[in-house]
């Protein structure tokens, strides 16, 4: 049974049916980068394959990052702002570890043991 009291008018019609397939790839690139990424910050350095899986996180990170920011233009913009804030706070967090990674590296190697 039909509410007569709501209904869809111009636009608000076509925004249900519409799908953002950049704003949703920008997202799904940005959680297979944060898994691919972050974890593997701290222990990137022991093997080159490691390496190479840290190097892919971030490389999605940032190609998420671009796709989330083209789907911002799109209706509709959930997964758009979600791929933004998730690749920007992975990214963060992978350089806050980083810097604290050096920060540690150089107290340890100046201090005589």
């Amino acid at each position: 049974m039909k509410d007569s009291n709501y209904q869809l008018y111009g636009n608000d019609a076509n925004v249900c049916n519409q799908k953002n397939r950049i704003g949703t790839f920008g997202f799904v690139l940005s959680i297979v980068g944060f898994c691919l990424g972050v974890p593997t910050t701290s222990i990137a350095w022991e093997s080159s394959l490691l390496m190479g899986v840290w190097l892919s996180g971030i490389a999605l990170l940032l190609l998420s990052f671009i796709f989330s920011v083209l789907g911002v233009r799109n209706v509709p913009r959930g997964l758009s702002i979600a791929g933004i804030v998730v690749s920007i706070c992975s990214l963060l967090i992978i350089v806050l570890l980083l810097l604290s990674g050096v920060f540690l590296f150089f107290i340890v190697s100046s201090h005589d043991w």
